[in-house]
């Protein structure tokens, strides 16, 4: 991008860079060359500029708007001021996350805030502020499609970061701080999910609202134990006496990318007590039509490791509930699958299931009307919870829970594995019919 001008200024900096990456709308990784370093063996100063610029670049080049094809329109999206806090030192071969959104918006005008991270580690935080030329350094208006950017999807202090994805029809809700979990999904103006806090002996309850993803492992992993490549792991204990449903859904994910009908999420896993493998795990989430459709990956980086994954909806309680598994994982007195298949017994249930057919169900509106879900994914380990009365749980998943016992599936580095999950409307009642 162009260098500051003499024919824009007044600018002050006023955007504050947040350190939470989930705050920001995209992500561009660079790894620091050589060249980039001083004689300390650090990144040096002035090199994090061209980091910026690249990031900023690449940011439009995402969303659809090449920075040549805005010079080709007469328009210079010149830099006028600069702030960068340096917070820890980059290093050479580093791979460096430099995240980035739009902020404070004027007719001609808007800052970019950034926070760059090694491994989820914040390195260092910057603004740059920016004014809209003509190729002869005249002022001028931002493009339309630039002023209708919404800086207001990062997080701000009235209340967590939601992005809001979809069409007349339906709406996704997702929020990246809060598990990277979709939040509530509005089909012809029905809720189906159920809500933060809605109904539950324990308000802040994370693992009871919305629909979040399982994300190293799925369900109970006995006693938080098990044994990979001859060594014993001790899972720290969150669940009862066991450890469940993975990091993903307590940890605040990265936006990615995010456009009017989808959203991508990314999350470096941890290398610590509570998941020493590391990895990174990316979700997508889709609106189109009247489907939304899920994809969730996680991917093994320096080192091999155990995974399973899917995902744990919240469904308002249905009004009719069609599931037709084929058998059942018969559950010990520690309330643990076993790979042991047994018959279908009668609800409730809070079970693990073999499972290859859609799922469908109907969920009424607080006002009147309903709205008839059908479910499908190419997982065919489904679990179903049925015990409380303002939800039931459909979750459809790569592997039984304590799969790493019982079942464990092996990634080496360089390896991923995907699954997708889609909820459909079919049919939907108004009111009024």
């Amino acid at each position: 991008m162009v260098r500051a001008s003499a024919y824009v200024c007044g600018v002050r900096i006023s955007a504050d860079p947040s350190t939470d990456p989930a705050d920001y709308q995209f992500r561009h990784p660079v790894r620091v060359r050589f060249a980039e370093t001083d004689a300390m063996g650090i990144v040096h100063h002035s090199r994090y500029l061209p980091l910026l610029e690249e990031a900023r670049v690449a940011y439009l080049r995402h969303i659809d708007h090449p920075y040549q094809s805005i010079r080709d329109e007469g328009i210079e999206m010149t830099v006028i001021e600069v702030f960068v806090q340096y917070r820890l030192p980059l290093k050479f071969d580093e791979v460096v996350d430099v995240h980035v959104s739009v902020s404070e918006i004027t007719r001609a005008t808007f800052q970019m805030a950034y926070v760059l991270t090694v491994d989820g580690e914040v390195r260092a935080t910057a603004v740059t502020a920016h004014g809209c030329i003509t190729a002869d350094g005249r002022p001028t208006r931002l493009p339309a499609w630039f002023r209708e950017l919404d800086p207001s999807a990062r997080a701000t202090p009235s209340g967590p970061q939601e992005l809001l994805i979809g069409n007349d029809r339906l709406t996704v809700a997702v929020r990246p701080g809060e598990g990277g979990r979709v939040a509530q999904i509005t089909a012809d103006g029905i809720a189906v999910l159920v809500g933060p806090g809605e109904g539950l002996p324990d308000p802040t309850d994370v693992l009871a609202w919305g629909s979040y993803p399982m994300v190293p492992w799925c369900g109970r992993i006995r006693r938080g134990r098990f044994t990979f490549d001859g060594v014993d792991h001790q899972l720290p204990i969150n669940f009862e006496t066991h450890t469940i449903h993975g990091v993903g859904c307590r940890s605040a994910w990265t936006v990615v990318d995010r456009r009017a009908d989808q959203v991508r999420l990314e999350l470096r896993l941890p290398t610590d007590e509570t998941w020493p493998f590391g990895g990174i795990a990316r979700q997508t989430i889709t609106v189109s039509d009247a489907s939304v459709q899920l994809e969730l990956s996680v991917t093994a980086l320096d080192h091999a490791m155990p995974a399973s994954i899917g995902w744990h909806p919240w469904f308002r309680k249905p009004t009719s509930f069609d599931f037709r598994p084929s058998a059942m994982y018969r559950r010990d007195d520690e309330w643990i699958t076993v790979d042991e298949l047994v018959p279908v017994p009668d609800p409730p249930f809070d079970d693990c299931f073999v499972n290859g057919d859609p799922v469908r169900l109907t969920i009424e509106g607080d006002d009147g009307g309903s709205v008839d879900l059908v479910l499908t994914s190419e997982c065919t380990d489904w679990v179903v919870f049925t015990m409380r009365p303002n939800g039931t749980c459909v979750e459809p998943q790569t592997a039984p829970p304590d799969s790493f016992n019982i079942r464990p599936n092996r990634l080496d580095p360089g390896d991923t594995l995907t699954a997708h999950f889609t909820i459909t409307i079919v049919h939907a009642v108004s009111d009024a019919a």
